[in-house]
């Protein structure tokens, strides 16, 4: 395991995404397209990394649901989630940064 691909460096639980999206009869249903544990990598001094994570970007708003727009977008951007940089003009990025806090 090396420094920028540490899974957990903290004793904290990974936090769950739940998406959810529609189905063909027009129901709310879970989305299973990505993985309900958000992956941490870790940024900062090797000797004390954080825990970094992207649960969930837009880039744009409001944001088009239709057709899961969103979500297609946001594959693309997790593919790439340890590059895309801090903020996402134009659009939302939620990053849970794996300390004691509100989203922890």
């Amino acid at each position: 395991m090396t420094a920028s691909n540490v899974t957990k460096p903290t004793q904290l639980p990974h936090p769950r995404r739940f998406i959810t999206t529609h189905d063909d009869d027009g129901k709310a249903v879970f989305s299973h397209q990505l993985h309900e544990t958000v992956p941490f990598w870790s940024v900062g001094p090797k000797e004390e990394p954080a825990a970094f994570g992207l649960a969930y970007t837009t880039s744009t708003a409001p944001v088009r649901l239709a057709e899961n727009d969103d979500l297609v977008a946001f594959a693309n951007a997790d593919k790439h989630r340890q590059t895309s940089g801090l903020v996402q003009n134009g659009g939302t990025v939620l990053r849970p940064d794996g300390r004691n806090g509100l989203l922890a």
